[in-house]
């Protein structure tokens, strides 16, 4: 009898799994955990992206059509030819967040989220390196770039937060939270804070430090010629962002280059 190769092994164990948790799930009713842990178990047995996203949806295909989804939120420029894709899962209602830091199909980094809504994201969170950490630069030539000391717990914890890049939300255009947070920055000057945040690996806090500059600028602040330089460098870049547009939430734009780009 001929061998069965170790990816054939890992799709029949994967398969079994699925069996069972299915069964356990319809007498114990315990869904989210076990939900978590199908999605989970791909996840972490998987290094290429594309063979990712296909085998969450032959898990998605098990569940009830109208109560499961799949859908890749975005997939954007991270710098350096990294990039950041995150993916949604839904299996009968319960929501996944999937997180990638990838170079072309490769995953390096991935981070799994178990959440009710993007507002209330469960602490359950897992963290997987890819066997390939040894070409995994990433980290090295962005400290370099944006003058930082960020470790893997910093990306892991950076690229799975779910931030709004937004001044003003909701029915009522109230003010955001964070966008009050920024205007408190500027007016007291806290050039440290925006510095840090400009060195963020997510996309949408680093979209609120440039407006905490540019909101300096009119004070007539001179941002010094290295800040400015990575500031010139993430607008050209222009990474997709999650927005607010009124009422409407979790939009995905590319502000830089529109009028309302910073608020």
């Amino acid at each position: 009898m001929q061998n069965v190769s170790g990816k054939h092994m890992t799709s029949l164990r994967l398969n079994i799994l699925t069996f069972f948790l299915l069964v356990f799930l319809q007498t114990s009713g315990q869904e989210v955990q076990v939900f978590f842990k199908l999605a989970d178990s791909i996840v972490m047995t998987e290094n290429s992206a594309t063979k990712l996203y296909a085998q969450l949806d032959n898990l998605k295909s098990k569940f009830i059509p109208s109560r499961s989804s799949l859908s890749t939120y975005f997939d954007r420029d991270i710098d350096f030819g990294y990039r950041h894709q995150r993916i949604n899962i839904q299996l009968n209602f319960h929501w996944y967040q999937i997180d990638l830091l990838k170079r072309n199909d490769s995953i390096f980094v991935k981070v799994i989220k178990d959440y009710h809504n993007p507002a209330e994201i469960d602490t359950t969170t897992k963290y997987f390196n890819a066997e390939s950490a040894m070409n995994f630069d990433y980290l090295t030539l962005r400290n370099k770039f944006y003058y930082s000391n960020k470790s893997i717990s910093d990306l892991t914890s950076e690229i799975s937060k779910y931030q709004v890049f937004a001044f003003y939300c909701g029915m009522g255009s109230s003010k955001t939270g964070d966008g009050i947070h920024i205007e408190k920055l500027v007016d007291n000057k806290n050039v440290s804070e925006l510095t840090k945040m400009l060195q963020s690996i997510c996309i949408e806090t680093q979209a609120y430090a440039i407006s905490g500059f540019e909101m300096l600028a009119q004070h007539k602040f001179q941002t010094n010629a290295a800040t400015q330089a990575i500031i010139n460098h993430v607008k050209k870049r222009n990474s997709e962002t999650i927005i607010c547009n009124g009422c409407l939430t979790g939009l995905i734009k590319k502000v830089y280059g529109s009028k309302k780009a910073s608020r």
